[in-house]
Parts: C-alpha cells; structure tokens; sequence
C-alpha cells in the first residue's frame, strides 16, 4: 500500500513539473529585452532556430492562428505611438513620386491604406516574392513608372526578404550597385510570431545586414517590438498592425527628410497626369496579380484563411483589376484579358518553402541555370574528346604514311644498292 501511494505521488509531481516546464518554454519565447543602445531585441535565452540562411514561403506553416505581441509599458513606446499618431492621416510631399516595392505585406498595406490612391504613390509588390522577382520583374516596373515623368524626383521604399531571408548578400549587393541610380530607403523586414522556422533572431541578422549598407533605413522591426503587433497568421498583420506600419514608414520619411509630410494626397497631378498614372499602377497591379501555377504544390495555408486573404484584396480593389476605362487606354484589350484571367485565378500564396533551397522561383531558376550550365559542359567535354579523337586518328594515319615512305625508300635504296653491285 505505502510503494502505491509513494508511485502514485511521484507520477502526479511528475505531471506538475512538465506542466511547468511547458508553461515556462511558452512564456519565454514572447519575453522581449532592451539591449544596451535602447534598441529592443528579442531575448537571447530564447531557443529558436536561426533561420537566416533559411526562406519562408508566405503562408503559414501550420493551422492559421491569430496572435498578438503585447506592447511594451515604456516612456519609449509611449513616445512612439505619439509620434505616429501625428502623422496619421498625412502623405509625402507632392514634388517626388515614392515607388513602394515590395511583398505581400505591401500587397496588405496597400489594400488597408489605400497607398496607390494617393496621386504620387506607386505600389510594385507581389505577394510571396522576393530577390529573383525583385531583380527579374520589379525593376523593369520601377523603371517603367519613373519613366512616366510625372516627377522629377523619385525615391523607392523597399521592404523585401520575409520569403528568402537565405538571399541576404544578394540584396546587399544588389541595393549597393543601384543605390547610384536610384533614391533608395530601406524599410526593416518586420517580426513574425510562431511561423514555422522562421525567427526573430534571424530576421534582426538580415536587417542588421541592411544597416551596413549606406542608405537610409527605417526601422519598423524594433517599433513593432516595442509598441506590439497582431497577425492573422503569424506572418500576415491584422489591420491595426498594417497601419502602424505605414505610419511608421511616413514618420521615418519625415525623419530622414525633414517636411516631406502633407495633410493633402491628392491634386498633386493634372487630370490627364493621373490618368496616365492611374493607367500605369493598375496595369502593374494586374501583371503582378499572383496566380497558382500547376507545378506549385498543394496549398500548406488554412483554406478558409487563404480565401479570406484573397477576399479582402479583391473587395479592396488594390490587388484586383477591372476592365477600367484608364486600363483600356493604358493597356489595351490584351491586358484587360490578363487582368481578367488573374482576378479569377485563386491559389496559395507562394510555392517557396522555408528551405531556401526549396521551392524557391530564385533558386528554381539558379538550379536550371546550373542544368543548362552542366549540359553545355558536357556537351563542350564530349566536343573536345571528338576534336582530339579525330587529331589522334590524323596523326596517326600521318605517322603510317611516314613510315611507308620510309619503307619504301629503303627498299629503293636497298635495289639501288643491289644494282651497282651486280
């Protein structure tokens, strides 16, 4: 009786300290500390892994799930928020065009903030793209919205690298080599919570990466930090959190150029001026319309989620593109088609895995292009085995041909020789 109660007592202690354990690894994966310099930084005790050399694909991993970050109760993010409240409402100056590039966070945004709308706003992003599109497709965008003329001036806000964080040099790299061409700023790649492999840590390493560069950079990683956030998915922002963004994005641009905020976001342009505008972002907005590909694989996002996604784009009318009377003359029927097309076309975000090297349009495209590389350098091996192989035959028919002439010499030589003798 006295070995059945201890066993029984050590299994409900057992059952206690699991729970706690449990209860314990869940809190700490939210904890949040300062570091040394006031930037907030997720807590080093935290074991998660590092995912910088990994990507995401933008859509969740497992069963959607609303989350939220509590807020810090600092003096600082009080600050903050006051700060952002003042320029609710306000937009950029009206003597510079400002080109938003990005993902489908951006695709978000501009559904919840209307950014297109407002006369110099142009809106470039494509939900679950990264680096390859960025450098494939986005640029030749840019390129063809700057030259519009509707501005002298234009500078870029970029956000990119939730989908392939593993790309980070690559930006580097890339953003060094434009930033001569174009007026540059960087916007930070902003926290997840509990979204697959996918971390913090890794994140705050790739926007560390970003500061090294000589651009400016607004830092909306450590505002959401510090002020709180909410997702719908762990990746994906609810509304308020999409608006702190872009608010954010508005008082960094105040900061990095003093008076460039207006309480006015339209008139900037003639009416034939915002016309052609018009024309050309909802031409841009359909060619980046994202549309399921039969080789994608089988969606990984919650379905209804996914839909509900796709819902709130299309009744905002920023990423869904009617038959306008400005796309028409802009376009013509052939693009009226495609806008068609795509804005029946439902699917799942982006085929791009958290592997960085799966899945991954950049990485599919890097491997085709090493098939391709290794078939030509078998074909060229094989080009060049035949070239030797038909040297080798010449030379040695040549060297046969030698030494019958060198038979037939001696013999000569050798009758000659006969002949003088008899």
């Amino acid at each position: 009786m006295k070995k059945y109660i201890i066993l029984t007592t050590i299994g409900i202690v057992g059952i206690v300290l699991a729970w706690i354990i449990i209860f314990g690894l869940r809190s700490g994966s939210r904890r949040l500390s300062a570091s040394g310099n006031g930037a907030i930084v997720i807590d080093k005790n935290v074991s998660r892994e590092n995912t910088l050399t990994d990507e995401a694909v933008e859509s969740p991993a497992s069963a959607a799930e609303e989350t939220t970050v509590p807020a810090e109760n600092s003096e600082e993010s009080k600050e903050l928020l006051e700060k952002l409240a003042s320029v609710e409402g306000m937009s950029p100056g009206p003597d510079t065009g400002y080109i938003f590039v990005g993902d489908s966070r951006f695709v978000n945004m501009n559904s919840v903030c209307g950014i297109s709308k407002t006369d110099n706003l142009f809106m470039v992003a494509k939900v679950g793209e990264g680096y390859s599109w960025f450098n494939e497709t986005a640029l030749q965008q840019i390129k063809r919205i700057i030259s519009s003329s509707l501005f002298d001036k234009w500078k870029l806000i970029i956000c990119l690298g939730i989908n392939d964080l593993g790309n980070c040099e690559k930006y580097v790299k890339k953003y060094e080599s434009l930033k001569d061409e174009y007026d540059i700023v960087l916007v930070s790649v902003n926290p997840v919570e509990h979204y697959g492999n996918l971390s913090n840590e890794g994140i705050d390493k790739f926007n560390s990466a970003l500061k090294t560069l000589s651009l400016p950079y607004i830092d909306t990683f450590n505002l959401l930090l510090s002020t709180g956030y909410s997702t719908a998915d762990g990746l994906h922002y609810k509304e308020d959190t999409t608006k702190k963004i872009y608010n954010g994005i508005l008082s960094g641009l105040e900061d990095i150029y003093p008076g460039t905020l207006t309480n006015t976001s339209k008139g900037f342009l003639s009416d034939a001026s915002l016309n052609k505008k018009n024309s050309i972002q909802n031409d841009i907005i359909a060619q980046n319309k994202y549309v399921k590909k039969e080789q994608d694989p089988e969606p990984v996002m919650d379905e209804d989620l996914l839909n509900a996604f796709l819902k709130t784009l299309d009744e905002s009318g920023q990423d869904t593109v009617s038959a306008t009377e400005s796309l028409e003359t802009a376009t013509g029927t052939e693009s009226t088609e495609v806008a068609t097309e795509e804005t029946q076309a439902t699917g799942e975000e982006s085929s791009e895995t958290e592997n960085p090297e799966e899945n991954n349009p950049d990485q599919e495209e890097e491997q085709r292009n090493e098939e391709e590389q290794h078939e030509d350098e078998l074909r060229e091996e094989e080009e060049r085995r035949a070239e030797e192989e038909k040297r080798a035959e010449e030379e040695r028919q040549e060297e046969e041909r030698r030494r019958e002439e060198e038979e037939r010499r001696r013999e000569e030589e050798e009758r000659a020789a006969e002949e003088q003798e008899e």
